[in-house]
Order: structure tokens, then sequence, then C-alpha cells
């Protein structure tokens, strides 16, 4: 499918995948239109094939809304991917269904791309829905552990009041300039669900792509509530798709700079999700990574053909985790635990 033909007269184009997200619809819908704008924009929600009643909430209350029902569960990046193909907008605004805006939160996320022509998409202020003192992320993070962490998450929320570079932006609310996936293509629907943005964010770091950090572009967030907490399915593809993400993205001297960190990780997240009983959707997570090892390599050589930064200067835009950081998360992890139970 290509794109429909831009029509400049819409600011932004809003994409919102659903999966039975009836009960979380409105109160986004909601936070939308609250908004105090001077532009046209559209909203597109790209249903899954849910089987509440979503398509009649848009239809009853909603009917200017374009909703596309797709016939099944195709995953986020499948469904982002029909929504973006389907807008008409220059800037592309990607929602999760669970999210609430902020006050001014599309003014002043367009406001971003439009004063910095070199940037090419930007990442939000995203706090917690339940705990909003709380921030669920500022943007993204790459490790020299081959994984990727949503900045400053559970940190306070009067942190991180600077708008700045970032390594990449989290698509539960970010924004995109078309010009962006003309250039590097799609999200990558072989991830089905989970660290498709951070496949983005790398290929667009390799491309010489920017992204920004909008301090004041605050949104809320519930996090996990399509796939609920910790179960299987988050399991099997948060297993998966970090393998994948390094299989088909990350350059062979990062493997032999940082080997002892990358399997530490592994063997920490791995040991970690079979203490809590998730060794079947961890093990097939890993088999059928390396099932998929040839198709990521091929996509990894077509990346590189595009790659427009050396490897000096992917290493400066990563953070660097050393044995106190393992700790402090350690710590943290049973700190909460301990909070909890008491």
């Amino acid at each position: 499918m290509d794109f429909q033909k831009e029509n400049k007269n819409i600011g932004i184009s809003i994409i919102i995948p659903n999966y039975n997200g009836e009960v979380l619809l409105s109160k986004c819908l909601s936070s939308i239109y609250k908004q105090i704008i001077d532009y046209i924009y559209e909203i597109i929600i790209i249903d899954n094939g849910s089987k509440d009643g979503s398509e009649q909430l848009i239809k009853n209350y909603y009917p200017k809304i374009k909703f596309i029902k797709l016939d099944k569960n195709y995953g986020f990046a499948k469904a982002v991917n029909h929504g973006i193909m389907e807008s008409k907008g220059n800037y592309i605004l990607l929602l999760n269904n669970d999210t609430v805006l902020g006050e001014s939160f599309l003014k002043n996320m367009k406001k971003a791309l439009d004063e910095n022509p070199d940037v090419s998409y930007c990442a939000s202020k995203i706090l917690m829905i339940d705990n909003p003192d709380k921030i669920y992320g500022a943007g993204n993070i790459f490790i020299n552990n081959g994984t990727a962490e949503l900045r400053g998450y559970d940190k306070d929320k009067n942190l991180f009041n600077e708008t700045e570079y970032v390594f990449g932006a989290c698509a539960a609310a970010s924004i995109y300039r078309r010009s962006l996936f003309t250039d590097i293509g799609y999200f990558d629907e072989d991830l089905f669900a989970y660290y498709e943005d951070v496949d983005l964010d790398i290929r667009a770091q390799l491309t010489g792509h920017k992204c920004l950090y909008v301090a004041d572009a605050v949104i809320y967030h519930h996090g996990s509530v399509t796939s609920n907490k910790l179960n299987d399915f988050k399991t099997y593809y948060g297993c998966r798709n970090i393998l994948l993400v390094m299989f088909k993205n990350i350059p062979y001297q990062f493997f032999l700079r940082n080997l002892i960190n990358i399997l530490f990780l592994q063997s920490c997240r791995i040991l970690a999700f079979v203490l809590i009983g998730k060794i079947i959707p961890v093990f097939k997570g890993v088999v059928d990574a390396f099932k998929m090892y040839s198709l990521m390599k091929r996509k990894k050589e077509e990346l590189y053909k595009m790659s427009l930064i050396s490897y000096n200067e992917f290493e400066k835009l990563i953070v660097r985790y050393t044995l106190k950081n393992y700790i402090q998360k350690i710590n943290l992890y049973f700190k909460k635990k301990f909070v909890k139970k008491n």
C-alpha cells in the first residue's frame, strides 16, 4: 500500500492502534478534543480485530473519526503502518489507546517540529496515569548491554525538564515527520509487538536522523494495559524481539566490545523470567529469535547500505552501564517488593 496523497491543510494525523480498548478510548479521545489548537487534524483508529464494543463506541459517539477494522490482531507495528499509509498529514502522531493528553500536548509537539527543521521526530514527557508524580518515560535510551530503556522511568516528575536531543522516542506518544518513514521505512512488522520503536530509533540514528525530547509535551499513560502486566505474550515477544533488534541493527563491533555486558544482561533476564515461572515463553522466544537470524541479517545488510554514521559516532549515542548500575537496579527492585508486601 502506498501513502495517501499528503494534504497540507492537515497539520497532524493522529493514529491510535486499538485492541479491545473500549474502556480506554473515550478518555483518550476526550483529551484530544480538549486541546486548544489552531490547525486541522485527523484521527485514525486502526482496530486489531477487537471483540469488545470499540467499533460501536466510535460510530455512536465519534462519527468523524476514521475507524479501520482489521480482521484479526496483527500487532502494533502492522496497525500503525496501516494508519500511517492511510493518513494525509505532514506530521504523524502516534498514541496508545490508554493515554490521556496533558494541556497543550498537541500544540507543543507540533511546535517542536515546526521550530526544529533538523529534527525528524520527537519524544514526549510521559507520566504514569495511576501515579502522576512519577515518570513513565522521557525518551528512549540504548545501553551497551544491547537493550533499551525508557529514560527516567519511575523517577520524579519534576526531573527531565529540559528539551534536548535523545536516542529515540517511546511510540506510545511520539510525533514523526512523514519524510522519516519515506526515508527509512515503516515499523518492522516482523516484530509484531514490543521494541518496534527501538528498532526504528536505531535505524533513524544510523541514517542521520535526530530525535528531540519535548519536556513541555506532557501525557499520561497506563502502560501494558492491552497485554496486561507480564503475561506469556509479553514475555515471549520481549525476549524474542530484544534479540531480533540486536541481530538486525547493531554493528558487529558493538558485540565484540560489549560481549560481557550483553551476556550478563541476557543471562539475568532469562534467569529472572525462569524464577517467576516463565520458562516456556522465554525458551520459545529465544529459539524463535535464532530461527529468524538469517532474515534479520538480510535486513541488516540493507540498513548498512543506508548508514551515514561511523561506528565511533554510534558508540557516542549509547549509555554505558557498569556493575554499579546493575546493583542499583537490583536494590530498587527488592525495595519495591518489600514495600508492596508491607
